[in-house]
């Protein structure tokens, strides 16, 4: 989950397409979702190898005010599996 603030609504979309597509998956992209209100959902891909997904999220508000911000996961391959956000 990521958040944004303003005096107003806000509503974060991702700039890349690399989060929220299916294209490719897993080599290149995510396939998870992404909400207006900032929740990431789904299952990460299984890559064969440790694989980072590198994506900018941007924050709108009402004003349609906006900022951008990179961000990466991280799929870890092992024997119990694991991710990290970074």
């Amino acid at each position: 989950s990521v958040s944004a603030t303003s005096d107003s609504s806000v509503t974060i979309t991702e700039t890349t397409s690399v989060l929220t597509s299916n294209a490719n998956t897993p080599t290149a992209t995510m396939n998870l979702s992404l909400a207006s209100n900032g929740n990431i959902t789904g299952t990460a891909p299984s890559p064969t190898n440790s694989q980072t997904y590198n994506f900018t999220l941007r924050a709108t508000d009402a004003e349609n005010q906006t900022v951008d911000r990179a961000f990466s996961i991280t799929v870890s391959v092992g024997a119990t599996g694991g991710g990290q956000f970074n």
